[in-house]
């Protein structure tokens, strides 16, 4: 028997393609909690958004419509990509038995309740007042996160530094991360009223697929009222991003930068430079030998050949070893780069074009 419609809502196919993609970052399709491996549907006075989670971040991605009778329900983001890939309106009518009718263009496709989980049981951050810490561009916070990214470590054993760090000095905002091997720190100058914050390493990564490198928008960062919650939300342009920090300690790495009158230049590369040596990604596994009093950098690649390119002959330069993947992950987000150090058993700091950024990274012992 056929059903009259009771609730249809309709909207742009193309757009509903972008909200769901920004959604479902945080959904895994394999997941021991099925709510999880869904995104919540909302439709109601014209507004249409698509929530995911993980429970520990939460993205909201919103799209105007024209809507019918509320909708409020959970469903597979596989299901809702396949149909919206098909036209160019997405249609989501409501039965009268609570199954819904997804239709776009030829596709057309009918979840009834065994595929479909009730809103109520996809879980939602807690409520809470918000308080405004900043304004910043769209573009710069990208540019800011992209330039520590690379230092955030993936040992879970030391959880602190699973993310990046966000801390305000003398009413700045400092953006750092640290592996343990290198050390990468951007003083953005944007006005921060918090002392310190550890933003996990998913929530950079889904704020790097959210934000536009070439986007002017405002993204406006919140937090909390209360301190109970140690959480912070991200209004960006495309999708709202609510998370959870990590609540540990971040260790005090003003220790460890070297003071640069005890320095001295041991090495210029640039990416013209290394755009051999370093080209194989298993080259991070062996030491890059710079030698500038000699003008040479030297390196074996996997196959155990030894590679060599010349670079900028630096008068009494000591020779000093590099983790080769450290070096190229330098160049490719900072530029070329000047190397000092004290001597090739000390922290070297990269001196780069953008002097906002301070990169200090160990050296090698060969």
């Amino acid at each position: 028997m056929k059903h009259d419609p009771i609730s249809a809502t309709t909207v742009d196919a193309r757009e509903f393609r972008d909200a769901l993609r920004l959604a479902s970052i945080v959904v895994r399709r394999k997941n021991s909690v099925p709510v999880l491996s869904c995104v919540r549907l909302t439709a109601r006075a014209g507004v249409v958004t698509i929530a995911g989670t993980d429970l520990d971040q939460e993205i909201v991605a919103t799209l105007p419509g024209v809507t019918g009778a509320e909708i409020d329900v959970a469903l597979p983001p596989s299901l809702l990509g396949y149909v919206a890939g098909a036209g160019d309106v997405l249609t989501i009518t409501k039965e009268p038995d609570e199954s819904y009718r997804l239709a776009c263009g030829a596709a057309s496709l009918r979840l009834s309740g065994s595929s479909t989980i009730p809103a109520a049981d996809f879980p939602v951050p807690p409520l809470m007042e918000w308080e405004t810490l900043a304004e910043v561009g769209e573009a710069k916070l990208r540019g800011w996160l992209n330039m520590v990214a690379g230092a955030i470590s993936t040992d879970e054993h030391r959880y602190y530094l699973n993310g990046a760090f966000f801390r305000g000095r003398d009413g700045t905002l400092e953006i750092e991360a640290m592996d343990g091997h290198r050390l990468y720190r951007v003083a953005t100058g944007a006005t921060w009223s918090r002392k310190a914050d550890i933003l996990p390493r998913g929530t950079v990564n889904s704020l790097l697929r959210v934000l536009s490198a070439k986007g002017n928008g405002t993204v406006r960062i919140l937090a909390p009222l209360t301190v109970q919650y140690p959480r912070l939300c991200f209004e960006c342009p495309s999708a709202n991003i609510n998370t959870k920090m990590i609540d540990a300690k971040f260790p005090n790495t003003d220790r460890i930068v070297p003071a640069p009158e005890k320095q001295k230049l041991v090495a210029c590369i640039t990416a013209a430079d290394v755009c051999l040596l370093l080209s194989d990604r298993k080259a991070g596994l062996y030491a890059a030998r710079l030698n500038a009093s000699e003008g040479i950098v030297t390196q074996q690649n996997h196959e155990g050949v030894e590679i060599a390119v010349s670079i900028e002959r630096i008068e009494g330069a000591p020779e000093i070893a590099m983790n080769a993947g450290y070096l190229r992950d330098a160049i490719a987000r900072f530029g070329d780069i000047e190397i000092w150090a004290e001597s090739p058993d000390h922290p070297c700091r990269f001196r780069v074009a953008d002097d906002r950024v301070t990169c200090i990274v160990m050296p090698m012992r060969v």
